[in-house]
């Protein structure tokens, strides 16, 4: 069974630049204070998307989404 990513209402630090949270059925993503990506809460391949793309840009590491979303790491 996949682990299902956990999405807050409440504004959640990913990393000291990079925040996201709920807005009803939509997550937001927020580098340094400006929206930069949204998806769908149930959308689960665009939340890999993304958080791939924050680690590869260099926006995040694998333990701040591991810490964040609260899903288990790749294992890649």
């Amino acid at each position: 069974m996949e682990n299902i990513p956990v999405f807050p209402e409440t504004l959640t630090e990913v990393t000291s630049q990079l925040v996201f949270c709920r807005d009803g059925d939509t997550v937001v993503y927020f580098f340094n204070g400006l929206p930069v990506f949204s998806h769908h809460v149930l959308d689960i391949h665009s939340f890999h998307m993304i958080t791939a793309q924050f680690c590869v840009m260099g926006h995040a590491e694998e333990d701040d989404i591991v810490g964040a979303f609260g899903v288990e790491a790749s294992g890649a």
